[in-house]
């Protein structure tokens, strides 16, 4: 998942960056537009019992989730790829 995929998603869920950053795929149920923060294979525990919680995929989200899906293809953990931006030769 890019940058830009993980920022849509947080901002249609006010999930953490950390949490975004650590969710597998089944976490992204596209039937009940929810992203599930729960422990899994990458997170062994939240930091407590009320984090474990499904927020819903409101605004650009939901879009954002089915990309990130689609992007895939047959792997089930979900890595943030962070990219610098290209800056601008002109300040070299």
């Amino acid at each position: 998942m890019t940058l830009r995929l993980a920022w849509r998603l947080m901002a249609g869920t006010s999930a953490h960056a950390k949490e975004v950053s650590v969710i597998e795929l089944q976490d992204l149920n596209l039937e009940k537009e929810v992203i599930e923060i729960r422990a899994n294979s990458i997170r062994d525990t939240l930091k407590t019992d009320a984090r474990d919680r499904a927020i819903p995929l409101v605004g650009d989200a939901p879009d954002a989730a089915k990309e990130i899906v689609e992007s895939m293809k047959g792997s089930s953990v979900i890595e943030v790829l962070y990219r610098p931006p290209r800056t601008c030769s002109r300040y070299h």
